[in-house]
């Protein structure tokens, strides 16, 4: 089958290539920017160059960008035909840049002043500090955008827009964020097992709350193997890969939030208020508990399988020991090893009222997308990033979401309308996502803490992360770009 739709991708990719010569004719020889007279430009001979991270698999590489040759997987394939399209229909071709490091590069070229990237992939606390020293251009105001196109995602946009300045968000064309969502995986099987019942049905229904999480960790967690109280060898209700990774997804997901933007149009702190504290404690009541919640971060060192970079903090739950795993989207693609039925669904809700669920990108190794201000032809860079954001919404964007994920990955319709779920409820939360005022570290603090602490910590920080809020005032508003 593979061999199948590599031929017939190739087939397509080669009719793509021909209609360019075809349909360019004479005017190959356009200066770039030219006007067909269709009202679509053409910048013949022209990159468009993109800048990632690279990394041994696509847990932290950046795969939607391009490929060297044409590759089987599905999402890979309609990489490849999106970029090709563009070629032909725009002369742009599509040029990434994989690095290990690619802060560290983009951040030579953007200090020198080099034209060198037309796009940079990097994490929002990255992107963050960056766009305060000027270094990226308003997406919202770049020529050849419009972000009232179905490519773009107005719930990401309205929550990263700062003072009408949207210096890094995300598209159709990015999947690195999404693949770096925070989701809960379960044990189909176990579940049954143990009368947990069938959890699909209660997210669907809008009652899948932090209690249910709290109740299957009570419940479920057994001492397997009679030796010495709870450990990595025995069955676990719940499973978490990281303390802070883990705790901070519960807690936006149940409705925590650090900042929202204010009526002056820039991020605001909400303060400890008492709907956040009290929210909080639900977390608590479960990740406190170490013989029933199992967090590889903060066990010792002899009661963890293996390691984080081989997966051990997957081990307990590929294996079949634990009804759910707190963990990325990512591990979707590890789902080989496993020999049991699984469902991946949100984070909780706090309560069956909660309007929506929500989900947590991974600031640290998650992909947002700017346009450095080195750029030479801004009209080039504003082009380039709307057509591969268009272009990836019937190509990329649907072969990762609805092949890969629901067809592919996903067992049955149920499953599918879970990750609609989970892909719709997206946050940025400024304050967190930029660790503004060292607020993303404080909910790690608070895990490896195990105590509720969260208003007295929060009056440590506010006093700095409220300057850092007004310094964002001040210096976006002197920005022109």
């Amino acid at each position: 089958m593979k061999v199948f739709i590599r031929v017939l991708s190739l087939v397509l990719a080669l009719i793509m290539v021909a209609s360019t010569f075809i349909a360019c004719g004479d005017d190959t020889k356009n200066p770039a920017g030219t006007n067909e007279g269709n009202g679509e430009l053409r910048f013949e001979g022209e990159e468009y160059r993109i800048l990632g991270r690279d990394f041994q698999d696509d847990m932290f590489r950046e795969f939607e960008i391009d490929r060297d040759e044409m590759p089987e997987d599905v999402v890979g394939i309609a990489v490849w035909n999106r970029n090709e399209a563009i070629k032909a229909k725009y002369g742009l071709e599509v040029v990434g840049t994989l690095e290990k490091d690619p802060g560290a590069v983009a951040q030579v070229a953007l200090e020198a002043g080099e034209d060198q990237f037309d796009l940079i992939l990097r994490s929002p606390a990255w992107l963050q500090p960056m766009a305060m020293q000027g270094y990226f251009l308003n997406i919202a105001k770049l020529e050849n955008i419009d972000l009232t196109a179905d490519c773009w995602n107005d719930y990401a946009n309205t929550q990263l827009t700062m003072g009408g300045k949207l210096y890094y968000t995300t598209s159709k064309f990015l999947l690195h964020d999404k693949h770096r969502l925070g989701v809960t995986f379960y044990n189909r099987d176990l579940a049954e097992d143990l009368k947990v019942g069938y959890l699909e049905e209660k997210v669907l229904n809008g009652t899948w709350v932090i209690e249910d999480l709290v109740n299957i960790a009570k419940t479920c967690s057994s001492d397997k193997d009679g030796i010495d109280g709870m450990s990595m060898n025995d069955t676990w209700g719940v499973t978490i890969e990281s303390a802070a990774g883990g705790f901070s997804r519960l807690s936006f997901g149940i409705g925590f939030r650090i900042s929202e933007n204010g009526s002056d149009g820039y991020p605001q702190l909400i303060g400890a208020t008492d709907q956040m504290v009290t929210s909080l404690d639900k977390v608590f009541e479960l990740t406190a508990d170490k013989n029933t919640c199992y967090i590889f971060t903060l066990r010792d060192v002899s009661d963890r399988p293996g390691d984080a970079v081989s997966g051990g903090d997957r081990a307990i739950f590929v294996r079949g020991d634990a009804v759910t795993l707190i963990d990325c989207m990512s591990t979707i693609d590890n789902t080989g090893e496993m020999n049991f039925a699984y469902g991946v669904l949100p984070m909780p809700k706090l309560s069956a009222d909660q309007e929506s669920y929500y989900s947590l990108p991974d600031t640290n190794n998650g992909t947002l997308m700017a346009v450095p201000a080195t750029v030479t032809d801004a009209a080039k860079a504003g082009f380039g990033l709307q057509k591969i954001s268009e272009e990836s919404v019937t190509t990329s964007y649907t072969a990762y979401i609805d092949t890969k994920c629901k067809l592919q990955d996903a067992y049955d319709e149920d499953m599918a309308k879970c990750l609609d779920l989970i892909f719709d409820g997206v946050v940025y939360d400024v304050a967190y996502v930029a660790d503004i005022g060292g607020m993303r570290q404080l909910m790690s603090d608070l895990v490896v803490g195990g105590m509720n602490i969260y208003a007295s910590q929060f009056k440590k920080k506010e006093k700095k992360a409220a300057a850092e809020m007004k310094d964002i005032k001040s210096t976006y508003a002197k920005h022109m770009t």
